[in-house]
């Protein structure tokens, strides 16, 4: 479960809880970016807030793929889109 608080440490913003599940971890395998460690997670948000899922990925040290406001954007300039996929 991760939460982030209210107006912390210069965070202004509004609290946010998303449960995170990790599938598995590896080693990233696609042409061109082999060698890189990821993760393959399911995050689920319980509040609404915009980014939640970014922020939370970013704050556990785990950007998302292709995420060129909060993830690694030296990593991110390879990728097409970003890789975060969602379903019910």
């Amino acid at each position: 479960r991760m939460m982030a608080g209210a107006g912390g440490a210069g965070n202004e913003g509004k609290s946010a809880v998303t449960h995170v599940r990790v599938l598995g971890w590896g080693i990233f395998s696609q042409v061109g970016f082999e060698g890189r460690k990821c993760t393959l997670v399911v995050m689920s948000p319980v509040t609404g807030r915009r980014h939640q899922l970014r922020v939370h990925a970013v704050h556990l040290g785990h950007p998302i793929l292709g995420d060129w406001t909060y993830g690694d954007r030296e990593f991110a300039e390879g990728m097409d889109r970003m890789m975060l996929h969602a379903w019910r």
